[in-house]
């Protein structure tokens, strides 16, 4: 198995390497365009992305992962990738059949009957995105572990910032009484003192 993914994988770089040479052309128009002449998935316009976007894809995931088994009619590949639906699944076929990863079979018959497989260069896409899922499938515990630690951390985070928030209201709420018993105080002391000087005014003298 192991030597034919590497000869798979030896295929498919040699005929990217005689597709860049023979279509050096169209690299240079590409190039005009801000689509990088050699793939670099970094770039905003490198195709790379859309591809790694198809394959990557919830379903497009799935859908490959199933027809890595065997080949399956659309009945049975819905059946096998629960969840999806009808529409979606169709999409999803028709996305990696554009992109070479899908062979779609229609055999002539009543009723109709269509299967779908992987082409050469979709067993190789299948391979690396399944070894994705297998891998996500054993560390489920360590990640939803991490989101407990992450969830508690905000929720510490959150509550010291509203106990922070209450005790500076409560200092500015107190620190404005104060500031409104003094204003009445020196209102108060400073009226007093008017009455008094007022009272000295209208004193007869002698």
């Amino acid at each position: 198995m192991r030597d034919r993914e590497q000869a798979i994988a030896d295929d498919v770089v040699g005929r990217t390497v005689d597709d860049f040479a023979e279509h050096g052309a169209e690299s240079d128009r590409l190039g005009a365009l801000g689509v990088p002449k050699t793939p670099d998935v970094q770039a905003a316009a490198c195709p790379s992305r859309l591809v790694l976007e198809h394959v990557t894809s919830r379903w497009g995931v799935l859908a490959l992962a199933a027809l890595l088994e065997r080949t399956h009619r659309f009945s049975e590949l819905r059946r096998r990738v629960g969840g999806v639906s009808e529409k979606m699944l169709a999409q999803t076929l028709q996305t990696l059949e554009r992109d070479g990863f899908v062979h779609r079979e229609a055999y002539p018959v009543i009723p109709p009957r269509v299967e779908y497989s992987l082409t050469a260069l979709g067993e190789e896409a299948a391979h690396q995105v399944w070894a994705l899922a297998r891998w996500s499938e054993r560390r489920v515990p360590e990640v939803l572990a991490a989101r407990d630690q992450y969830d508690t951390r905000r929720q510490g985070t959150a509550r010291a910032d509203t106990n922070s928030a209450s005790a500076s209201s409560v200092g500015v709420a107190s620190g404005g009484r104060a500031s409104v018993g003094i204003n009445l105080a020196g209102t108060s002391s400073a009226g007093t003192s008017s009455v008094a000087t007022s009272s000295a005014d209208t004193s007869p003298v002698g």
